[in-house]
């Protein structure tokens, strides 16, 4: 994370990055957060609460578009019932 920006500010591009699709959205946000796409979606897997929205992929299981998919499916399922 940068030291110029706040865990919130950093979590709400971490999670621009886990939502891009385009190539040159994801190096944009890949150099500012000094991460890949695939660190990011790994990250809230396996260290925050959404592990318990994709139990099925703790662990490092699964093929990184999977695991991706399946975080943006559970990101979309919390949202539309107002949680987090």
């Amino acid at each position: 994370m940068s030291d110029n920006m706040t865990m919130t500010e950093w979590a709400a591009i971490l999670w621009q990055l886990i939502f891009a699709d385009d190539p040159a959205e994801i190096a944009r946000l890949e150099a500012l957060l000094e991460g890949t796409q695939t660190e990011a979606v790994d990250e809230f897997i396996e260290q925050s609460c959404w592990s318990e929205d994709v139990p099925q992929l703790v662990g490092g299981k699964g093929m990184p578009a999977e695991r991706r998919e399946a975080l943006r499916a559970a990101y979309r399922a919390q949202n539309a019932k107002g949680n987090r």
